[in-house]
């Protein structure tokens, strides 16, 4: 009964949502800045810098003067030196600018290339019309008060807009990847060692209008929308010194039921009524989830060395009861039920080569991860239930895009400017280290016979070694 149902409202429902990801995804949905530090991405999240806390409601610096940033705009859950720059088009510029003004601090993070849009119009017989318009913009405003804390404003505005319309009436029109907007409070000056925040935040639903008999007097339309998100997370960490702290955080959120109305004649293949000139209107149920998560960190100096780690906890629920019909169609479905338990831990190194360089290094290793699944409510009795165990594992998305280790290094040529890249697309054509396996090789250069090395002509082997390199680049400035 259940694939029934599913075939029945797959264009309502959103396969693969943020609440289908692992329990640690719940958390910062509605957080639109990805931009990390060399520092902070290459250890794992163990050492930070200012460009990842200009911007932080409980860790910006109301003193900080003018500080300026360019670059590091990491895609989102891959590998750490993976960047959203220069490619693909539209190309994407991210960058941030901390203020200390008269009576507050300004913050402002944005990243994007604004719109590209394109359109056309064939005039032949009655007018068609096609536009397609691809928002690109990541927009974060820190307005920090010695009073009231610091507000927080994150607006995603990632939307792909298509329409397509014949003598005026709608073929089709459709609203991908919908703006969210998400609003954080924290930053108590009189708490000097607590950090409490909250964030609430909204996605708008994906859209989509299809028509049918479009320039006639028979013309009829149907709306669809799904994938309405909303969430308030909340957290403090609590500094035990100068060199640990312990951090909790609780995440309540979930999906909005979708919607399908409009009269069958325009409605898609596989929602009821499709083909009949008749109206229809459906509702399916929404995904309500629940989150907690809580670490310990602690970092050491030795000298040159630093080391940190930070062992982590989290659980998630998750019921979604999204095959569930309400309206002309009444399906009462089971909702599924979802646990999961997660542990792990992340570990972060700096080793500082001198006064202007400093080399960091960092992984993520998995426990385990603990997941079930079951069915529960309905009015059919569904007695099937499910779990999933993974033991000890090195997180990918900790690790370069080759899988082997990553390494970023950052250097000072002056005071208060710092220069930040990753090193794996130079560094991997010398040597590999893949936790993994646990093994260490010799880059490719050394291992191929196309690079140069065999052909006896080592000035063309050693120019190979640099071809085709490039850095992930973060530049900032304080004044």
């Amino acid at each position: 009964m259940k694939r029934i149902v599913f075939l029945l409202i797959a264009v309502l429902v959103i396969s693969g949502s943020v609440w289908a990801q692992g329990v640690d995804d719940y958390f910062d949905m509605f957080n639109v800045v990805p931009t990390l530090s060399t520092e902070a991405r290459y250890s794992a999240g163990i050492f930070s810098s200012m460009v990842d806390d200009y911007i932080d409601v409980n860790w910006y610096d109301p003193k900080i003067g003018t500080f300026f940033f360019l670059g590091g705009y990491p895609s989102k859950n891959t590998s750490v030196d993976v960047t959203d720059y220069v490619t693909p088009s539209p190309y994407q510029i991210s960058f941030g600018l901390g203020r200390t003004m008269k009576n507050f601090y300004l913050g402002i993070y944005y990243g994007g290339s604004f719109v590209d849009a394109s359109g056309d119009n064939d005039g032949a017989n009655k007018p068609t019309k096609t536009s397609d318009r691809e928002w690109a913009n990541s927009l974060a405003l820190l307005i920090g008060t010695s009073a009231y804390g610091a507000f927080r404003l994150d607006i995603d505005l990632n939307t792909e807009v298509e329409k397509k319309t014949y003598d005026g009436d709608i073929v089709s029109k459709e609203r991908d990847y919908a703006p969210s907007f998400g609003l954080t409070w924290g930053g108590l000056p009189a708490l000097a060692y607590l950090h409490p925040y909250i964030t609430i935040g909204i996605k708008l639903p994906e859209k989509y209008i299809y028509g049918a008999n479009a320039g006639t007097n028979n013309y009829k339309e149907a709306t669809l929308k799904e994938g309405s998100l909303f969430g308030i997370q909340a957290g403090v960490s609590y500094d035990l010194d100068d060199t640990s702290s312990v951090s909790g955080d609780l995440i309540i959120g979930g999906m909005f039921g979708s919607s399908a109305k409009g009269n069958g004649l325009a409605m898609p293949v596989g929602i009821p009524g499709n083909g009949i000139d008749k109206d229809v209107d459906l509702k399916t149920g929404g995904v309500f989830a629940f989150g907690l998560k809580g670490n310990y960190k602690k970092t050491m100096d030795f000298g040159k060395v630093a080391v940190g780690f930070k062992p982590k906890l989290s659980m998630g629920f998750m019921v979604d009861n999204s095959d569930d019909v309400k309206g002309d169609l009444d399906i009462d479905e089971p909702a599924t039920f979802n646990f999961q338990l997660r542990t792990s831990i992340d570990l972060g190194l700096k080793y500082q080569v001198s006064k202007k360089f400093a080399l960091y290094t960092g992984a993520s290793l998995q426990f385990f991860d603990w997941t079930t699944e079951s069915y529960i409510g309905g009015d059919t009795k569904d007695d099937s239930s499910g779990w999933d165990f993974n033991g000890i594992a090195w997180e990918q998305s900790s690790l370069a895009n080759s899988g082997h280790l990553g390494f970023g290094l950052t250097f000072t040529p002056a005071e208060n400017l710092v220069i930040g890249f990753g090193l794996n697309t130079l560094l991997d054509r010398f040597f590999k280290i893949n936790l993994q396996d646990m093994t260490f090789k010799l880059g490719d250069n050394f291992n191929t016979t196309d690079a140069g090395k065999d052909s006896g002509n080592i000035g063309d082997w050693a120019l190979n070694l640099f071809r085709g390199v490039q850095f992930d680049l973060t530049v900032s400035y304080k004044f």
